[in-house]
């Protein structure tokens, strides 16, 4: 049963890429060719996008309390695990928690305003998880199809002269002209793909960071174990999640790096001079490092990653 499930995600035209491609149209990044179902997608995602506004306007509300501003998660465990608080609603002392904290034009103490506004906040929670997770997990395979595709390219250019003894012309400059053709297509479509991926990613770079340091400052305010757990939890995946992007980067760049070395392991001793002066070129040409950018500003790599750490602890410290 799970293997007819795993085959109908599955696309022909795309190999190993089709649950990826499913993932993308069912949240609407791909949008179908059906204008009914684009039209509603397209309300989806204006909801969504109205959604983030509302937190906006929610954070303006309540920005004289900076421990409110700072606690923008999900507390909805409280009142399942606490009994006092839950008696502290009945009588009125303390309000329902929301799931995130969002404006609504109803008074959110109250039980019709709180129903409407965890309704709301329970739909963009589900639709924007699932619509980050398909993005991500889109975006890391197609680094990860890079990677590969490098190191494949170096080991057949490792292979170029498959003997010690001179190759014909014909064979060689067919070899070299097909991995010279591989090399300029992976950073053609690399390159691409990187101008679709930089400005998200710095996004992805400057909101990391502020909630790494926010997220760090609340543990220290915080009074009850299970609001530490929650934003300890809230803050090793919001990590994770930029992690796995400069990871997987990094080993592009460095996969890059190493190709010059597979015209070198080649038995390329023993050659005539045409055919070492045409691999010293194909040499030059395998000198350039394909780096994917977080904006015009930085490269995601690991020593990037650091950085962003040791700059969100010292924001942290100055805050503290």
């Amino acid at each position: 049963m799970f293997r007819n499930v795993l085959n109908k995600l599955e696309d022909p035209k795309n190999p190993l890429l089709g649950p990826n491609l499913k993932s993308l149209k069912f949240w609407g990044i791909i949008l179908p060719k059906n204008k009914t179902m684009r039209y509603v997608l397209y309300v989806l995602n204006f909801s969504m996008m109205f959604f983030v506004v509302t937190e906006y306007i929610d954070v303006w509300v309540v920005r004289s309390d900076i421990k409110t501003v700072l606690t923008i998660i999900a507390p909805g465990i409280k009142y399942l695990v606490s009994n006092t608080y839950r008696s502290n609603i009945k009588n009125g002392t303390e309000h329902y928690v929301e799931i995130i904290r969002s404006w609504v034009p109803l008074d959110k103490t109250q039980l019709p305003g709180y129903l409407m506004a965890c309704s709301y906040q329970a739909y963009a929670v589900g639709y924007v998880s699932g619509y980050l997770s398909s993005f991500d997990t889109f975006a890391i395979v197609v680094m990860m199809f890079f990677k590969t595709e490098f190191l494949v390219l170096e080991n057949d250019s490792s292979r170029i002269f498959d003997s010690g003894e001179s190759i014909d012309d014909v064979n060689f400059k067919r070899k070299i002209k097909e991995c010279h053709k591989r090399h300029a297509e992976l950073f053609k479509y690399a390159n691409l793909f990187n101008s679709c991926l930089s400005s998200i990613m710095f996004l992805y770079v400057v909101l990391c960071s502020v909630m790494l340091c926010a997220a760090a400052y609340e543990t220290t305010i915080m009074t009850t174990k299970m609001s530490r757990f929650i934003t300890l939890e809230y803050l090793t995946f919001s990590v994770a999640q930029l992690f796995m992007y400069c990871w997987h980067s990094n080993e592009v760049m460095v996969a890059s790096q190493k190709l010059m070395m597979g015209p070198y392991k080649s038995m390329w001793y023993g050659q005539n001079k045409q055919h070492l002066r045409d691999l010293s070129i194909l040499i030059n040409q395998y000198e350039r490092t394909l780096r994917f950018s977080a904006g015009p500003f930085t490269d995601l790599t690991v020593a990037t990653f650091i950085n962003i750490l040791k700059g969100a602890y010292s924001y942290y410290t100055l805050i503290n």
